[in-house]
């Protein structure tokens, strides 16, 4: 019925669905949910869209941005300490899962039977889930934390929530059908235009009535850190537009005012980040398919025109003078992060294997709470400011060797992309990761997390396992038959 009905309209829903029309409005519509101060009365907007999507498209691709969108639209720090944790995330979660069950359903019911794909990381997710999971259950029952406000419960919880955020991956890869790499692009062009006009509104909001706030405070971000690393995650993607089309000058506009604004926010963990990421996405720019030493020779000449204007604004102009020498004096001053990462290592000591679980993360918030870095109150969820330090704390021994897992399938289905110009945007995007990970959390953020979930869903990737079956089974590979 659904499909005569798209046959008497003459239209192919599922190319509007990813348009860049579609995209704007549901843009605006969960930018007025951040507007608006009571959520509850709006928590129906996810799910009516799930429902539509749901029923009138079979690819959960169509699905994927409200994930990020979603997270966008809060416009206050969801807390994770269970007790006071908005029931609407819970909601809006279970219809994104439940409209892409009903994809699998429909796709299932149509092929008569599917084969069960793991994605491009859904390996390394898994097991990141499992051993989440096994870390927490071994402490809840080895560690009392009752002294602790039971943070024994509150990691276990975690644990639960994280191994749904991978069955969401999972069930996610299985019902995307249609190769259409550039939907990942249209929606980070998006994420990054949504963020831009949260801290322009929060900013005349302030100015207007005269706050002591910062504007890089938008609610779902509680820091301007967590702001700044949701604006680098889509800048390698924006370059990546442009570089398709020539004529997409909005999107080089928009990937600048995103690195302006990145050093405007005087993140220290961002504005180091944001100088490896200019250099990569001015190469991701001037790719041009076999083609690397004239690519390698364009982009070197613009590099040096980008270093001699940046040399030449640093001395002519006191306000980037400023910005520039702050940075560089914040370099030897770690902001307290000393004294986190001293209790991440007697996390770690006191259970090298296996990790003290995600209830490390109230412990790491007690630190905040005792020393007065943060103006919270226990139980207080926190992050150890750095992506391997807080591995070790949270699982351990055990936590590296997954991190070098997840690094390898991460690395090797972004070299192995059968389109070769997204190479670079996918390796950037990881050493974003990487390298702001460092100082400040990445891995943990949602902010990073999500788009991660999502750029790792395109339909040509392909993980190791798939490779090697493929390679042995065949003479020649062919990327778009999978």
């Amino acid at each position: 019925m659904i499909d005569k009905f798209k046959q008497i309209l003459n239209i192919n829903l599922d190319k509007y669905l990813m348009s860049y029309g579609s995209l704007f409005i549901q843009t605006i519509i969960f930018f007025v949910l951040w507007l608006v101060p009571n959520r509850i009365y709006f928590c129906w907007v996810v799910p009516l869209i799930s429902i539509f999507c749901a029923v009138f498209s079979s690819n959960g691709l169509v699905l994927v941005q409200l994930i990020l969108f979603d997270m966008l639209s809060y416009s206050s720090f969801p807390s994770l300490n269970f007790d006071a944790f908005p029931i609407t995330i819970v909601i809006e979660a279970c219809f994104i899962l439940l409209g892409l069950i009903v994809m699998l359903g429909k796709k299932i019911g149509q092929q008569k039977l599917i084969k069960f794909r793991l994605g491009a990381v859904g390996a390394s997710l898994i097991l990141f889930s499992i051993l989440g999971l096994i870390s927490s259950i071994i402490n809840y029952f080895t560690y009392d934390y009752s002294i602790r406000q039971g943070y024994n419960k509150l990691g276990l919880l975690i644990a639960l929530g994280i191994c749904f955020i991978v069955v969401v991956y999972l069930v996610m890869i299985n019902t995307i059908n249609i190769d259409n790499t550039s939907y990942v692009s249209k929606v980070l062009y998006f994420w990054n235009l949504f963020i831009l006009v949260e801290i322009l509104v929060n900013y005349i909001k302030i100015n207007s009535q005269s706050l002591n706030e910062n504007p890089f405070v938008l609610g779902w971000s509680n820091s301007k850190n967590v702001t700044a690393l949701g604006l680098e995650v889509g800048i390698p993607f924006l370059a990546l537009i442009w570089n398709s089309n020539k004529k997409r000058i909005d999107a080089i506009i928009l990937a600048l005012i995103s690195v302006v604004t990145i050093f405007l926010s005087k993140s220290r963990g961002a504005e180091l980040t944001i100088i490896l990421v200019i250099i990569l996405s001015v190469f991701i720019v001037c790719y041009k398919p076999r083609q690397i030493k004239q690519t390698i020779k364009n982009g070197s000449f613009i590099l040096i025109g980008i270093f001699t204007l940046v040399l030449l604004m640093i001395v002519c102009i006191p306000q980037i003078k400023e910005i520039v020498s702050n940075l560089l004096n914040s370099l030897t001053n770690l902001s307290g992060r000393e004294g986190v990462w001293e209790l991440c290592m007697d996390l770690f000591n006191r259970s090298p294997i296996i990790g003290s679980s995600w209830s490390s993360f109230y412990q790491i918030g007690d630190y905040f709470v005792v020393t007065g870095l943060d103006n919270v109150t226990p139980p207080f969820f926190a992050l150890g400011h750095n992506t391997f330090i807080t591995l070790l704390a949270c699982l351990g021994v055990v936590g590296i060797l997954w991190f070098v897992f997840f690094s390898y399938e991460t690395i090797f289905s972004s070299i192995t992309f059968a389109k070769k110009e997204q190479i670079l945007p996918l390796i950037t995007f990881f050493i974003i990761g990487l390298v702001h990970g460092m100082i400040d959390n990445t891995f943990f953020a949602p902010v990073y997390l999500f788009p991660y979930l999502i750029i790792f869903s395109q339909y040509e990737m392909l993980n190791s396992y798939e490779y090697s079956y493929i390679k042995k089974n065949s003479n020649q590979i062919n990327f778009k038959s999978i």
